[in-house]
């Protein structure tokens, strides 16, 4: 819209500048080897989410054990070809194997209007600018 010359002050809330990685699995190679999208998904989340694994009880309290990768596997993104999938076959198998790892960037945040992701784009149109400039009043 910047480049349209009717338009001035083009402006978004859309901010694309956060790294991300993206998992593009191999269905094929993932199907021959014995690893489903579930799978895949389980050892992603397992890794990098906040699986509960167990709680411990004590007399006064409840503390739940959370599972989480060390500080430095989670920043550097080549961690992920570290990580082993289990598949159908009980042996495990390299991510890299059966996903190919795509680094990028994508947003910031993520806005939404009542559910639905948006992005605000505002702008203000040069010709309208332009008459008001020449009004007397």
């Amino acid at each position: 819209m910047r480049q349209i010359p009717q338009l001035q002050d083009v402006t978004t809330d859309l901010q694309i500048a956060n790294p991300q990685v993206n998992v593009n699995i191999d269905r094929d190679k993932a199907s021959v080897v014995g690893v489903s999208a579930s799978q895949l998904e389980d050892a992603l989340y397992s890794a990098y989410g906040q699986r509960q694994v167990s709680t411990i009880f004590a007399p006064n309290n409840e503390y739940r054990v959370i599972m989480e990768l060390l500080p430095e596997f989670q920043i550097d993104p080549q961690a992920l070809s570290l990580l082993y999938v289990h598949s159908s076959n009980n042996g495990y198998v390299p991510l890299n194997t059966v996903a190919n790892l795509v680094t990028g960037l994508g947003p910031l945040s993520v806005n939404h209007r009542g559910q639905l992701p948006a992005v605000t784009i505002s702008f203000n149109t040069k010709r309208a600018w332009r008459w008001a400039m020449r009004c007397p009043r």
